[in-house]
């Protein structure tokens, strides 16, 4: 059973790959009518998938890291996360492990730059005296300690520091701290936390200021990696197909600032809704699907996005990263649908056509997440856990763009899109105007590379709303074929050319005196 699951994943993960590296000016209609100069397909390119499955791995990673921030003493977790952020900012690596369960371990690690390590242990009550008082054990003594006995900094809330410290000093002369005598040192006991304590109840909820800025600080990082990943995979793309360095730069770097944008702007709405009912909806799917996918396909799963998947929870770990997932690609398909719901109210599109723009990009979007999953897996097999990873970036970036273009195709071949309708009745009104003007062939090729530069996809959407589209493609070309026509060179013959003239003509029929 695992062979025959693993030949069809690697066929699966093969035929996307030959399908996505496919040069994309292949798929390009050539023919002799006017056509528009921008792309009207919403297929999602290499370089978009890769840059939205950088962003969801980062922001699948940042919501199971959030999961706890909903329990009743979430805001403890939230002050982890928060704090930890805050020292990223400032230069300082670190990492939060609390999750590794350990008896009175550390809630987070600082890696200093001289090489040695900081613990911390987080303690976020209402109160300084109860924040104090729960890193004591029952017999009175501070609990958490390095492997040589002396005790771990103690992170307290910002507004509780200075109380803090002086509940220490009396803890440190009553010898409630091992190997420590010196009240004195209850300064570098106690770490002054960057939240107080109701910015860390804060980051719980949505809606608030302090849960947008934590948002949004994560979204920004993450966004940067997937517009540095987009504009890379774009300009590799661009250099296969044999453009210019300058077009592609231009290019790569709109694509990739597009990509970092929505990726930015789902993070933080994604990241917000999670503090909601709403984020319940999608559990009982991840659920069921971890179930259907089996323990080691979760297991893959977790290792591509860097989440231990040792123990007996691997299904249960898994269906919060899919569901999470699930969330996070309905929101980036409403953010990518919104300019096209937009341009329907306006009258600038058809139903017919946000209908097909909606298919391609949520089967992109599938795509992606489906790709990434079944790439961790056949990665997973091969080389374990940085299989599984690299495994899902390329399965993911593959599969997302292979899918998208395959739809897109595959509408094409069944319905016209509102910009082929458009560039047809300019066809239409191209070929009366050169039947009126009596245009060269030279004199066409000159007014279609004129009409060539005014045609994109703004001027075709202001076409398709106008009371008379036929009407606006006279009007767009006009002025050029009467630029054309004014520029003739056209001179009078004089009397005595044309007595030469018929004299020529006329000179093996009569003879003239």
């Amino acid at each position: 059973m695992k062979t025959k699951i693993s030949k069809i994943i690697s066929l699966v993960i093969v035929f996307t790959l030959l399908f996505s590296s496919v040069p994309f000016y292949a798929f390009a209609i050539e023919d002799n009518k006017i056509k528009s100069t921008e792309d009207e397909s919403k297929a999602i390119t290499i370089g978009e998938a890769g840059g939205y499955l950088i962003g969801n791995l980062k922001t699948t990673n940042k919501l199971y890291a959030d999961r706890k921030f909903s329990l009743p003493t979430g805001h403890g977790f939230a002050a982890e996360n928060g704090n930890n952020l805050y020292d990223s900012l400032s230069g300082r690596k670190g990492k939060v492990v609390g999750d590794n369960n350990v008896k009175n371990g550390a809630d987070r690690i600082v890696f200093n730059k001289n090489g040695t390590t900081t613990l911390i242990q987080d303690k976020y009550y209402s109160t300084s005296q109860r924040s104090v008082n729960a890193a004591f054990d029952s017999e009175g003594f501070y609990k958490y300690v390095d492997g040589d006995g002396y005790p771990m900094q103690l992170e307290v809330p910002a507004d509780q520091y200075d109380s803090s410290v002086s509940l220490m000093k009396d803890k440190i002369k009553g010898g409630k701290v091992r190997n420590v005598t010196d009240p004195a040192e209850a300064e570098s006991i106690i770490r002054k936390g960057k939240l107080t304590y109701k910015q860390a109840v804060n980051l719980t909820k949505a809606g608030n200021i302090d849960s947008l800025k934590y948002d949004a600080a994560t979204g920004v990082i993450t966004a940067v990696s997937a517009a540095g990943i987009s504009f890379v995979l774009n300009l590799a793309i661009a250099s296969i197909n044999g453009e210019d360095i300058s077009s592609a730069l231009t290019d790569s770097i709109k694509d990739s600032l597009k990509t970092g944008s929505i990726v930015g702007i789902a993070h933080i709405l994604v990241s917000q809704l999670s503090r909601t009912s709403i984020n319940k909806l999608y559990v009982p799917v991840g659920e069921a699907l971890s179930k259907v996918m089996g323990e080691k396909i979760c297991k893959a799963i977790l290792e591509s996005v860097g989440i231990a998947s040792a123990g007996k929870n691997i299904l249960s770990k898994a269906a919060k990263i899919i569901s999470s997932e699930i969330h996070l690609q309905v929101v980036l398909l409403v953010i990518l649908t919104i300019p096209d719901i937009v341009d329907l109210f306006r009258g600038r599109i058809s139903p017919e056509q946000i209908i097909a723009n909606l298919s391609v990009t949520a089967s992109g979007l599938a795509g992606g997440a489906l790709g990434a999953w079944g790439g961790a897996a056949l990665g997973g097999a091969i080389a374990n856990a940085p299989g599984a990873v690299v495994g899902g970036i390329v399965g993911g970036a593959l599969g997302g763009a292979g899918l998208s273009i395959g739809t897109q195709l595959l509408i094409d071949n069944f319905t016209e899109s509102d910009a082929e309708k458009m560039c047809s009745i300019i066809q239409e009104e191209f070929e009366k105007l050169s039947a009126d003007y009596i245009v060269s062939k030279d004199e066409a090729d000159r007014i279609v590379d004129a009409v060539q530069k005014k045609l994109n996809g703004e001027t075709l959407k202001e076409m398709y709303s106008s009371e008379d589209r036929n009407k606006f493609a006279n009007d767009l070309m006009i002025e050029e074929f009467e630029t054309e026509v004014a520029n003739r060179d056209i001179s009078t013959p004089s009397e005595f050319d044309i007595r030469v003239e018929t004299k020529e003509l006329l000179k093996n029929v009569i003879f003239i005196h």
